[in-house]
């Protein structure tokens, strides 16, 4: 079982570092998408169609929630344009979690596998082909 907790610092665990806000959304949303096509039906977060793509608060939300406990570090950077992006990595309260969750409770490596898949398929695309990606699904 991947939680509302685990799955985003998962992915901050497998990526190093997450950049950006909508690159996290996007990400999970194509997580899944990918799990409901293999009948794995995984709807950890509820999305709703927005400007840059499929969006969902809860994850926002949980992101928010998961800085304020310590277990993800944000940081932003101005971009070269001036904007700021926020990147997000897995601090060392967030490793000591997952440790105990993947002790405590049995993580479905089929959906790990499909993360890592996702990680590998979509992590090196351009922001503006990642949002076009996750919009066509």
């Amino acid at each position: 079982m991947l939680d509302e907790l685990a799955l985003p610092l998962l992915l901050a665990e497998r990526m190093e570092e997450v950049r950006g806000k909508t690159r996290f959304q996007k990400l999970l949303y194509i997580f899944q998408k990918r799990c409901e096509e293999r009948n794995m039906g995984v709807q950890i977060f509820q999305y709703q169609p927005y400007l840059y793509g499929p969006f969902s608060m809860e994850l926002a939300r949980t992101i928010d929630n998961l800085v304020h406990e310590r277990l993800l570090v944000e940081s932003s950077d101005m971009t070269e344009s001036g904007n700021t992006v926020v990147t997000y990595s897995l601090a060392p309260e967030g490793k000591e979690f997952l440790e105990k969750v993947r002790k405590d409770i049995q993580i479905d490596n089929r959906r790990l596998d499909i993360l890592n898949e996702v990680v590998n398929d979509c992590s090196g695309l351009q922001l503006t082909d990642l949002v076009t990606f996750a919009k066509s699904l």
